[in-house]
């Protein structure tokens, strides 16, 4: 008799380089992540280190393709898609008919 919960899952997390340097030929590139928050359509971009600093965020107007080797651009940043994540950090939140059940 177990229930089938149905989860939606509100926050995507994507394995990404960034590079601060927009102009310039040779670019360094760090490691960061970033949270993709599907229905406010939002991209917020992180650094890869202990502290886990917020870099930038940026709204979006459409969807973006954050398939792997894809670039966004933010203000101050270019970002490119390495990996989608698959452990870890994860946000799911629970649908409205499951809970209800209870």
């Amino acid at each position: 008799m177990a229930e089938e919960v149905e989860l939606e899952i509100d926050v995507e997390f994507y394995n990404v380089i960034y590079t601060k340097h927009m102009t310039q030929r040779n670019k360094v590139w760090e490691d960061g992540f970033l949270e993709w928050h599907i229905k406010a359509r939002k991209c917020v971009l992180y650094t890869s280190t202990t502290r886990c600093q917020q870099l930038e965020q940026r709204f979006l107007k459409q969807t973006p393709d954050l398939a792997p080797g894809e670039n966004l651009r933010f203000a101050k940043y270019i970002v490119e898609i390495v990996a989608r994540r698959t452990e870890g950090k994860s946000s799911v939140k629970r649908d409205a008919r499951s809970s209800s059940s209870k």
